[in-house]
């Protein structure tokens, strides 16, 4: 009687760890399916903050007084919604307001300062850098 009620308490036990044991892997799963999103959501954030500094030098290099303030403005309305959507420590770039000044600048001269700036240029290989971590290249 005592052999019978030890295996069938232990063959409770070894079903109470099985459920156990597939409870841990659902919730690793879980974690990990989670960790996945979070970390496309950053390739996408670091990803579109790239896209804003290759429009800056694209604005650098075409742009005169005639056409900086139709080609600036866009950019300004991207920054912004980007910057409210994002921490830039998450995003491992070293933030300064060089790149504020460049996107708020009132006109080419004063823009092209701030592309020169070597404030800029920092934030801009921190970029590069991060991006070249996630992409590999």
């Amino acid at each position: 009687m005592k052999k019978r009620f030890l295996c069938v308490t232990l063959g409770v036990l070894l079903l109470s760890g099985c459920g156990l044991v597939d409870q841990t892997i659902q919730e690793g799963k879980q974690a990990i399916e989670e960790g996945t999103k979070v970390i496309q959501e950053g390739a996408q954030s670091i990803q579109s903050v790239a896209n804003i500094t290759t429009e800056i030098d694209r604005i650098y290099t075409t742009a005169t007084e005639q056409t900086f303030n139709e080609m600036i403005e866009p950019l300004r309305q991207e920054y912004q919604n980007l910057t409210s959507a994002i921490s830039w420590d998450q995003l491992g770039v070293e933030f300064n307001t060089s790149v504020q000044e460049v996107i708020n600048s009132a006109n080419l001269e004063t823009f092209k300062q701030w592309v020169e700036s070597e404030a800029y240029q920092q934030f801009n290989q921190s970029v590069d850098s991060v991006v070249k971590n996630i992409t590999g290249q």
